[in-house]
């Protein structure tokens, strides 16, 4: 019987960092085997993961991006946006040697992050 605390992930819009290969690449195909639409972001391997996801059966977007340039974040976010409607699952795997702000404040308002009553909310990822 399943569990009803657990919702499942079916049809979940997911963008996970780093993760053209290794530890991130695993967690991109174990989103897609419990039903998400995965979003691959990497510098180098984003294409080749988005093309195994693909032959899971789910839903896969590459971005050749730099987690570290606001801009290459707010494409990436804008874009899931428009074609799935949003973001529901995040997972920073990438390691920049430093804490990084990744998305400003008109892409956290397009995530559903700005609740309206502060100036500024930005999501961090380390």
């Amino acid at each position: 019987m399943p569990d009803p605390m657990y919702a499942g992930l079916e049809r979940k819009k997911a963008l996970v960092t780093g993760s053209g290969r290794g530890l991130g690449k695993a967690c991109c195909l174990a989103l897609a085997r419990e039903g998400a639409c995965v979003a691959v972001a990497d510098l180098y391997n984003a294409e080749e993961t988005a093309q195994e996801i693909e032959k899971l059966g789910a839903k896969a977007m590459a971005f050749h991006a730099n987690v570290l340039k606001e801009a290459e974040v707010t494409g990436m976010v804008d874009r899931m946006v428009t074609e799935w409607g949003g973001i529901d699952v995040l997972v920073n795997n990438v390691w920049g040697g430093r804490p990084c702000l990744v998305a400003g404040r008109h892409a956290s308002r397009r995530m559903g992050l700005d609740d309206g009553h502060q100036s500024k909310r930005a999501l961090q990822l380390h």
